[in-house]
């Protein structure tokens, strides 16, 4: 099977079928497992039909398969949005600490795998993480221990992410989300 990345950084298959005979396939499709590597290296199924690849879903998640991570990939190169984030993860955290935090929610948002630029990530994640450690005095002294507490769990999220460990448990979702999580 012949392999190309994909700008979402999943692979997909092109159409080489040497051991198959295509003239007698059905319009049904067929599926041929393989092992895909990406940078999660995670097993998937390959749909096959007539004339082309197509790449079913890995996970449940709405960016869990090829076509979502083509369109992030794709959103992401028109939008400048990870470089937006990467300067505002830079600046004074004095003068601007709210935009520093708003910059790392995006990250927890959309940091991920398939979504933001792969080249970007785990940079992103690591600036975000130190950037709102530094915040932690500050938010202490502003808002006190529940606002230390809601930066903590942020920071969990991204160093979860980060992490990239299957075997680690994942963060409870920061309770000042809950708002944005319909709770």
């Amino acid at each position: 099977m012949l392999l190309r990345k994909s700008r979402g950084g999943s692979e997909k298959a092109t159409n080489l079928l040497t051991s198959h005979d295509c003239t007698r396939a059905t319009p049904q499709s067929f599926l041929l497992p393989a092992i895909v590597h990406a940078p999660r290296l995670e097993l998937a199924f390959w749909a096959v039909k007539l004339d082309r690849w197509d790449m079913g879903a890995w996970g449940m998640s709405p960016w869990d398969n090829d076509a979502a991570a083509d369109w992030f990939g794709d959103l992401l190169e028109e939008l400048p949005l990870a470089q937006r984030v990467e300067s505002t993860l830079k600046l004074d955290a004095a003068e601007h600490h709210e935009e520093i935090r708003a910059a790392a929610a995006l990250l927890i948002m959309l940091g991920r795998t398939y979504i933001w630029p792969i080249d970007d990530l785990d940079r992103h994640l690591q600036l975000a993480i130190e950037r709102l450690e530094e915040l932690r005095p500050l938010y202490g002294e502003l808002g006190g221990e529940d606002w230390i507490a809601a930066l903590d769990a942020e920071i969990a999220v991204l160093s979860a992410r980060l992490a990239n460990d299957p075997n680690q448990a994942l963060p409870v979702q920061p309770k000042s989300w809950e708002g944005f999580w319909g709770s």
